[in-house]
């Protein structure tokens, strides 16, 4: 496998795990802050610019933001 699709499916599947996050985040009460969820922060630790972690962030609040239109 290639570095770039191994980062690739990385990325995916952590953008998967913040959307679980930022659901879970509403259902306890949390507000609308991804910077606040310390698992979410755990997600984009290390990453560089550019490596996903804008996607990741956007994952989480619109998982929320769905859950709050329900």
């Amino acid at each position: 496998m290639k570095f770039e699709q191994y980062l690739t499916e990385n990325i995916n599947d952590k953008i998967k795990k913040a959307g679980k996050l930022g659901t879970e985040a509403f259902e306890k009460g949390k507000k609308s802050v991804p910077a606040h969820d310390k698992d979410l922060m755990k997600l984009i630790k290390g990453l560089k610019v550019g490596e996903g972690a804008t996607e990741i962030m956007g994952a989480w609040s619109k998982a929320w933001h769905k859950e709050n239109l329900k």
